[in-house]
């Protein structure tokens, strides 16, 4: 899973790049300064963010949090909360590329 979380972190850097060439921007603030600082900047910024969070929640994924909820439980929410953003980006890509044809 949390291979899946970095390839899907990966998909989203690359679909925000792409959006924000054509218009969008970013809308998390913190990464949005960084954006500013450079492309590239951003890309490391956000995939070692991702990466570094990982590392704790597969380290302690057998722990509970209150008694009550897993960490393993917790991976699997972040996999659904990434699949969405990315089904949605892509959702965006695709109906940008038709708007984009229409103007070009």
């Amino acid at each position: 899973m949390s291979v899946a979380l970095v390839l899907l972190c990966s998909m989203d850097t690359a679909a925000t790049l792409l959006l924000i060439k054509h218009g969008a921007y970013e809308v998390n603030v913190v990464m949005a300064s960084i954006m500013n600082i450079g492309e590239q900047h951003f890309i490391n910024t956000k995939i070692a963010l991702t990466t570094l969070s990982i590392i704790p929640l597969v380290v302690y994924r057998n722990f509970y949090i209150g008694g009550l909820v897993k960490i393993a439980g917790i991976v699997v929410v972040f996999l659904g909360i990434y699949t969405t953003l990315v089904i949605y980006e892509i959702a965006l890509i695709v109906s940008c590329g038709k708007i984009i044809t229409c103007h070009s």
